[in-house]
Formats: C-alpha cells, structure tokens, sequence
C-alpha cells in the first residue's frame, strides 16, 4: 500500500455533524438524508467542489465527531443545527480509494501501512476524506481520496 504525502493548510469545513463510532455510523443516512438535506444552506456559504467527511476526535474512547460538509467560506457563521469547525494544518498520508473501498482502505491504512510506515497519527488533526465532484453516478466509480493526519514516530 503506497501513501502520497501531503501538506494542507489550515481551513474551516461546514456541514453536519454527528457523534458516533466510525465503524458502526449510519453513513448513507448521514450524506443522502441529513447532509443533502441541509445543502441548499450549506451551498451558498461553501468553497470549492469537493466534500468532505472530517474525523475529529472527542475524548471518549471509539467515539468521534463526523462532519458531513464542504469547506467554508471565510468569516461565515453556520445556521441552526450546522456545524463549523476548523481543520489545522497537518501533514497527511493520502490514500486513493473508490466509495465501496472505503472501509478496507481504512483497514488497511491502520493494519498494514501505518505500523511500517515510522508514521504515527496525529490525534491534533482531523482525518479527512475528501470527494471530488462526480464524474459517473454509479458508486463503484466514485472516487475519494483518505487524507491521515501523520507526524514522524520517534521511538
């Protein structure tokens, strides 16, 4: 398993956000249902034409916040029952992956690469994973791109 690495700067992503454990999350709900629902606000105060689903750690143990969205528009302020949050600068491995990959490119980022790589996850960042605009609306070609938040181990 290759990895790309890559720095990002600092941004803001808005959308919906949830709490749960990312293995058992309803994702499908999540993007058709509550993100598509809400994208005729979201849209306006949004840049760019990829989405965006953004890992960011809480402090309970398996349970993160998981936000559905776009990246913001400087100085906007989310409506009702949206959420705003910021995306620190990181270095991040980059993995590419089709929807239904998803879950074993994950497997295998944290089984396989990460243990060999002299990386470890930066827990101050959010994981990313980043959806360009849609070139076939037949899911098995839908490509996404797996962005870790790393920094170098020193053991």
């Amino acid at each position: 398993m290759e990895a790309r690495l890559a720095q990002r700067e600092a941004f803001q992503v808005i959308g919906v956000q949830i709490q749960g454990d990312p293995m058992t999350v309803d994702y499908q709900d999540l993007w058709q249902n509550q993100f598509m629902a809400r994208m005729a606000e979201i849209g306006p105060l949004s840049q760019g034409d990829e989405c965006y689903g953004a890992y960011f750690s809480t402090d309970r143990e398996g349970v993160e916040d998981i936000l559905a969205g776009k990246a913001a528009r400087p100085g906007i302020e989310p409506p009702e029952g949206l959420a705003l949050r910021d995306v620190p600068a990181a270095t991040y491995a980059c993995f590419d992956a089709t929807i239904p990959e998803l879950g074993a490119t994950w497997q295998a980022i944290f089984s396989e690469w990460l243990p060999s790589s002299g990386y470890r996850v930066d827990g101050d960042a959010a994981a990313l994973e980043v959806f360009p605009p849609h070139e076939s609306d037949d899911p098995s070609q839908m490509k996404v791109t797996v962005m870790l938040p790393v920094s170098r181990r020193v053991d």
